[in-house]
Parts: structure tokens; C-alpha cells; sequence
């Protein structure tokens, strides 16, 4: 673990995953979870010669809390972070709530960026029609959120203080046959408990408060970014709609869609290395 110094005093957590000295993409990971929910894609990185770099958000695992943060502040850490690892640019990559990170960061210091992507994206949740062919029981969640955006709060509340097991056996219920034999692999499941418990080493208090900020209005919009942006989204996923990957490719000027057929949205996992040949090799 590294740790790097912030804004106020506070200390961010990392890890390097890859080729230490390999080329520089930065990896934002999901709501909840944490730096060491990566360490399954370490192979896949050093394969392509590429340096994964993982914090910990404010609040998770063992990065210090910043209660009082917005989504529009994260560029500030990630500046720190990239100056600290002595990177000029460097990518970004993130994975399903990573999304509105990826996006803030990309619009704040478009100079550091070399290029940027999303897996397995949600977007903005009042988008209409992001939210056709979700799992109906996420549906009726995400739904309720937007209305009542405690709910959100208590909803990620009640994931950071269940069993991780327990909160992974009910993933699995939720899941395409697909994606389902990839997390229920002994590997997978070990990997993902361990991430969510480190996720709320602290207590669930990020998690609640990234969930209410994903539900509430956003204070930019996909439509802003200028940044050649690259999404891909698996046809089967049955919790990151499909809808909402296309809502995305329409709404972002630059964009690329990498469809991918009859596979839900842990393809990622078994196939990193296609996601980072698609980044840093494929069209701008």
C-alpha cells in the first residue's frame, strides 16, 4: 500500500497493480468498494505493460474521510495522487459508479488526461429510459433513490454493514447466468468479500454518502465532456443497463461504444486485457 498526502491533512490509500514502471492508467472503482477489489486484474495489466493504480476514495478503506466532499473535489486528490507518482498524464479507467469520477476528473484537468473510459457505466439516473432492462428489483431501488435520496443512503448503509458473503450470495441472485459463473469462481468470490470488507474498514458512511450524491441532481452532465471517451457495456448486464450505456455513447460528443454480445458486465474481469487494448491502443 502507498499512501500520498491531501488537502487538510488527510492520507490517501493506494495500490499499483501491473507493470509498476508500465503505462500509467488510473483505475476508480465502484460504489462500495475499494483499492484491493483490483488485485484480480494484476495479470491482465502486467500483460500489457500497464501500471493500475487504484486509491481508496475519501472514507474507504484506508483512505481518511472527507464528509464534507462532493464528486467535484475528487479531481483534486487524483492531481495530488498524479503529482506525488510523478505522472504528467496518465488514463483513466473506472467501473460502474466509478463513472461520475471518471467524467469529473476528465472535465477538471483535461491536460492530465491521455485518454479515458467507463465499464459497465451508470450514468445519471434521471436520464429517460437509462434504466430499461435493469433487474426490475434495482429498478424499483434506483427509482425510489431518485425520489427519496435518503433511501440511497440507508440502501449502501445496509450493504458496508452486512456479511460481505451474505451481500455477495444476494449479488449472485441478481445476476445473467453469465456473470454469475464468473463472480460464484472461488477466486472471484474470495476477491470481492475481501474488497467489500475492506470497503467499510472504516464504517459505511462513503458508501452512504456516494450513494445520495448519485441519486441527487449532478452538477455536470456527460454532455460536457470533450475528452475522447471510451465506454463498454456487455448486452446480458441485468444491473448496468444496457440503455444506459447507449444514453451515455449518444450524450458524450467524443465517445466510442465497445458493444459486447452475450456477456453481462463482469466480462471485465476474465478480459481486462481486450478493455485495455481498447483504451490505449484503439481510435481517439
Amino acid at each position: 500500500m502507498i499512501t500520498v498526502q491531501a488537502r487538510a491533512g488527510r492520507s490517501l490509500a493506494l495500490e499499483i497493480y501491473g507493470a509498476p514502471n508500465g503505462t500509467p492508467v488510473m483505475w476508480f472503482h465502484g460504489i462500495p468498494s475499494s483499492r484491493v477489489g483490483a488485485r484480480v486484474l494484476h495479470e491482465q495489466a502486467l500483460s500489457r505493460d500497464v501500471a493500475l493504480i487504484v486509491p481508496d476514495r475519501p472514507g474507504y478503506g484506508r483512505s481518511d474521510p472527507d464528509p464534507q466532499r462532493r464528486v467535484t473535489d475528487w479531481p483534486n486528490d487524483v492531481r495530488t495522487i498524479a503529482d506525488a507518482l510523478q505522472l504528467e498524464r496518465f488514463s483513466l479507467l473506472g467501473v460502474s459508479g466509478g463513472f461520475q469520477y471518471v467524467l469529473a476528473t476528465a472535465l477538471a484537468i483535461p491536460e492530465r488526461i491521455h485518454r479515458a473510459g467507463i465499464i459497465s457505466a451508470m450514468g445519471p439516473l434521471r436520464a429517460p429510459g437509462a434504466l430499461v432492462g435493469i433487474d426490475r428489483r434495482m429498478r424499483l431501488l434506483y427509482e425510489l433513490g431518485v425520489r427519496q435520496p435518503r433511501v440511497a443512503r440507508l440502501w449502501f448503509s445496509s450493504i458496508g454493514r452486512s456479511d460481505p458473503q451474505r451481500v455477495v450470495r444476494r449479488q449472485l441472485r441478481l445476476l445473467d447466468t453469465t456473470d454469475r459463473d464468473i463472480l460464484s469462481h472461488p477466486l472471484q468470490t474470495s476477491a470481492r468479500v475481501d474488497d467489500l470488507r475492506e470497503a467499510s474498514h472504516q464504517d459505511t458512511l462513503a458508501s452512504q454518502l456516494e450513494g445520495q450524491m448519485y441519486v441527487e441532481h449532478w452538477d455536470f452532465e456527460p454532455a460536457d465532456l470533450k475528452t475522447p471517451f471510451h465506454l463498454w457495456q456487455g448486452e446480458l448486464d441485468r444491473t448496468h443497463p444496457p440503455a444506459m450505456g447507449r444514453y451515455l455513447a449518444d450524450s458524450i460528443p467524443c465517445s466510442t461504444l465497445h458493444w459486447r454480445p452475450g456477456v453481462g458486465g463482469l466480462f471485465y474481469l476474465n478480459d481486462f486485457g481486450s478493455v485495455l487494448d481498447d483504451l490505449l491502443t484503439g481510435p481517439v
